[in-house]
């Protein structure tokens, strides 16, 4: 196969995947707009519950928390790097020491989260 007929072949396929996207988008306004909770079949339901899922998407926050995970690693990194200059150690001794303490820490916060949680 050609360049040209391979670009012609994924053009075509990226049009009718925006294409059914938006028919998709549309019966899914119209499932909402017109659903009636008092005639509504299990069917219904669950169609209703899928396109306010597909309209309205939950916020992932997934980013955020690695961002700060890597950013405390970082400073407990640091930390370390300036504690084992300051005690006549090696710089190396003291970021291996940061990294450890950051794991104990979240090792800490994951089982006061775990405990909070059995105790809601």
């Amino acid at each position: 196969m050609s360049a040209v007929v391979i670009a012609a072949a994924s053009a075509a396929t990226a049009a009718s995947t925006v294409n059914s996207r938006r028919q998709y988008d549309e019966h899914c306004r119209g499932v909402v707009k017109n659903y009636d909770v008092k005639t509504a079949t299990v069917k219904d339901m669950q169609e209703y519950s899928s396109c306010v899922q597909h309209l309205y998407p939950e916020k992932d926050n997934s980013d955020k928390i690695v961002g700060g995970a890597c950013l405390t690693l970082i400073i407990f990194m640091l930390i370390g790097a300036i504690w084992g200059m300051a005690s006549d150690q090696d710089t190396v001794g003291g970021v291996l020491a940061g990294i450890v303490l950051w794991f104990a820490l979240l090792v800490a916060l994951l089982l006061l989260a775990g405990a909070s949680l059995l105790f809601i």
